[in-house]
């Protein structure tokens, strides 16, 4: 299985090394077979500056699943209608990446870390979902310093 990564000059300046921000992390983990690491944010800023954006975009391949993870950090509190907006931007924009015809072969995985997930905020992203291609994703959330590979484990093994 590979990736149908569209390594362009345009895209490949924005490859980074970690999804990491103002003390929040997100940690690779073992098992994934490649991966790219965006930094999503300048990305968007220098091609689509009217589009709200996340933190990172990783793109990889776990077990049998080819995957596209959005990541937001967040170290305080956030206002979730605007999580989902970004969330949904920037999987719009994901094509620029991917051979758009092989989109569908993809796992589509809004992460949002954060370092205190309690209260109000958690009920209101339990029932909050990602309209993707006319389908719905969870915002899956984790605290900070998690690992992507214990994230896709615990919620697609």
């Amino acid at each position: 299985m590979s990736l149908d990564f569209i390594c362009s000059e345009d895209t490949y300046n924005y490859v980074k090394k970690r999804c990491m921000d103002e003390g929040c992390r997100l940690k690779i983990g073992k098992g994934l077979v490649c991966h790219y690491v965006f930094d999503i944010e300048k990305y968007v800023k220098d091609n689509y500056p009217e589009k709200k954006t996340t933190d990172c975009l990783i793109i990889c391949i776990w077990k049998e699943h080819k995957i596209i993870a959005v990541i937001e950090l967040k170290n305080n509190s956030f206002d979730v209608d605007k999580i989902k907006h970004k969330f949904e931007s920037i999987f719009e924009i994901v094509g620029d990446f991917i051979d758009v015809n092989s989109l569908n072969e993809y796992l589509k995985v809004p992460i949002l870390l954060s370092k205190s997930l309690n209260g109000e905020y958690t009920k209101i992203l339990d029932r909050t979902k990602i309209d993707i291609d006319d389908k719905k994703y969870p915002i899956i959330k984790e605290k900070c310093n998690s690992s992507l590979t214990t994230i896709l484990k615990n919620y697609y093994d």
